[in-house]
């Protein structure tokens, strides 16, 4: 019977540690990206479900519209640039990707919006982005119940192709300095 107890109290501190030592990390994280996240805009793509079908589109609509904002926006902006860029054409964004969407043989919309949103951890090659609250664009593809994707839209940090790993160098020299300035989690 005492030895019951002994491994149910012990069990018991364990799990305890477990979890307040994973509350101590995720504040960490979470304070990391409070001073991150001011100077990082994420893009973020929700699908209307995870039928294959609807995970396909999530990815065209994903390529189509990264196409048109890097076409509209000089790759030496700066983040408050591409958020003026969203809002001025977000109408003219949504209304290409619906026109997209339609021609797929689809019946749901794309909804785009800035908004500031929680994102996981997220580690792109050497880089780590913390979990935490980012402005983000947000693309949300009908209901928006389906698995998600996500990058970092500046600095230029989306890649679409998963063999793909090259940072290019304007947005290697943005983070350089970003990471500079943010603490690390």
């Amino acid at each position: 019977l005492k030895e019951q107890l002994f491994l149910t109290l012990s069990a018991s501190c364990l799990a305890l540690s477990l979890i307040c030592f994973t509350a101590w990390t995720r504040e960490k994280e979470e304070r990391a990206a409070e001073a991150l996240a001011p100077q990082v805009l994420r893009f973020h793509v929700l699908a209307d479900s995870d039928f294959p079908e609807d995970q396909a589109l999530k990815l065209q609509v994903r390529d189509l519209l990264l196409e048109e904002i890097r076409r509209g926006v000089p790759s030496c902006s700066e983040k408050s640039q591409i958020q003026r860029y969203i809002e001025d054409h977000e109408s003219e964004l949504e209304q290409t990707a619906n026109t997209f969407i339609k021609k797929q043989g689809f019946s749901c919309t794309a909804d785009i919006r800035l908004e500031q949103a929680y994102f996981p951890t997220r580690v792109y090659g050497d880089l780590t982005f913390p979990c935490g609250v980012y402005d983000a664009v947000r693309v949300v593809i009908g209901s928006g119940n389906g698995h998600n994707w996500w990058c970092v839209l500046y600095p230029g940090l989306c890649f679409t192709n998963s063999y793909h790993t090259d940072i290019d160098e304007t947005a290697s020299e943005s983070y350089s300095l970003v990471f500079e300035t943010a603490p690390r989690p």
